[in-house]
């Protein structure tokens, strides 16, 4: 396939974000669910709460692995594997009759996500130049958010008709589609020829090159921090909303559409402005939002406890500094080394999912207690925030 092909080059990245809007509605769509799955297999809230964290935990598990794979597979082969376990690990959550088989099926589903993230993504960065690339990355964050930002509200209007099941056995259908559109019409950027051999040495010294580059790791890191304080609301927001402040399923989706429609703004921004501001000066701006969003959230919980606008205008602010920053953070956190795409995308994608980990992790530790949570997001901004510190500092 001509990789150059006009036709390719946008219909390509657009395939690529439908079929990962399914990858995230596994967790989304179903977060209005959480309590009634809790009553249907009679557990606590803190154990449905492993749904999610084992999702994240098989992300992990697969990602340094996936990296050297795509290496030495390519591209195309490496998504599509991935896309086979993830259609029918969906289709066993659809199936599922005990926590037990559901815990596993939502495993197996997390580990399929890295071939996207991993593959999709790297397609992407060996497919456009910087500009390019920023742009079309803030438009696929710009999309794929639709996941967390309207999932619950489609998730909410659909359990008034279906149970969870049928959510999954949807998202079973949509993702067999998506793979079926993209084997027509994804580039493998990785030819024969570039493919490098498994040399477990060169795996890890390849690994370690990335682990000891100080831009790589800050940027990745930066970018770790701020998504896992919006994977720590996306994860708690069915809790505060539903159970603590007793809002309908269709309020929990209308207030995260408003959250995320602060990310999509963000990326936005980023569209209109790469031609006429410096990415620093773009990222700049983004962080501030960060620290000072996270500022005010601990402040207003503090003095305002009782009333959820204490998180929700603060997230909003929080999520549209996160749409500034991701793509430029992901473009030069790439550009940072030379080492194959794959394993600079596993490396990349690892730590990001392990901080999605932590993210889960604070949620269902805090999740009785907006001040705690408020606290938490606070010091995962404060870290990114002291990263970017230091990045600046030594690009100086």
């Amino acid at each position: 396939m001509n990789i150059k092909n006009k036709k390719t080059l946008w219909l390509f990245p657009l395939l690529l974000v439908l079929y990962e809007i399914s990858l995230y509605l596994s967790n989304d769509a179903y977060l209005p669910a959480l309590p009634a799955i809790t009553t249907e297999f009679a557990n606590t809230l803190a154990s449905t709460q492993l749904t999610l964290t084992l999702w994240f935990l098989g992300a992990c598990s697969t990602q340094l692995v996936i990296g050297f794979i795509s290496d030495r597979y390519g591209r195309r082969p490496t998504l599509f594997l991935g896309g086979l376990v993830f259609v029918l690990s969906t289709f066993a959550c659809a199936m599922a009759n005990h926590m037990s088989i559901l815990l596993i099926a939502r495993f197996l589903q997390g580990a399929s996500i890295p071939t996207l993230s991993i593959a999709g993504y790297a397609t992407i960065h060996e497919l456009f130049d910087q500009k390019k690339a920023i742009k079309t990355l803030a438009f696929m964050n710009g999309i794929t958010v639709l996941a967390p930002s309207l999932g619950p509200l489609l998730g909410g209007l659909l359990l008034y008709f279906i149970n969870w099941h049928w959510l999954f056995g949807i998202l079973t259908i949509w993702a067999a589609v998506a793979l079926l559109c993209l084997w027509k019409t994804m580039p493998e950027t990785l030819p024969i020829e570039k493919q490098h051999p498994i040399d477990f040495r060169n795996i890890m010294k390849n690994y370690w090159a990335l682990i000891s580059n100080s831009v790589f790791m800050i940027n990745t890191l930066i970018s770790g921090c701020a998504f896992g304080a919006m994977i720590a609301w996306i994860c708690a927001s069915s809790f505060f909303v539903i159970v603590k402040f007793h809002y309908s399923f269709i309020e929990y989706g209308i207030i995260q559409a408003i959250i995320f429609g602060g990310f999509i703004l963000g990326t936005r921004i980023v569209n209109r402005t790469i031609e006429h501001f410096s990415l620093s000066s773009i990222l700049r701006v983004g962080m501030l939002l960060i620290m000072t969003s996270s500022i005010a959230m601990v402040v207003l919980c503090y003095c305002f406890s009782t009333t959820l606008m204490t998180i929700i205008v603060p997230m909003f602010f929080l999520a549209l500094g996160s749409g500034l920053c991701f793509a430029i953070l992901s473009r030069l956190a790439v550009e940072a080394s030379d080492v194959p795409m794959g394993s600079r995308m596993a490396v990349s994608a690892w730590l990001t999912t392990l901080f999605a980990v932590i993210g889960s992790l604070i949620a269902s530790s805090f999740e009785t207690s907006v001040f705690a949570f408020s606290v938490a997001v606070f010091v995962l901004a404060l870290i990114g925030s002291l990263l970017y510190i230091m990045l600046v500092s030594r690009v100086s």
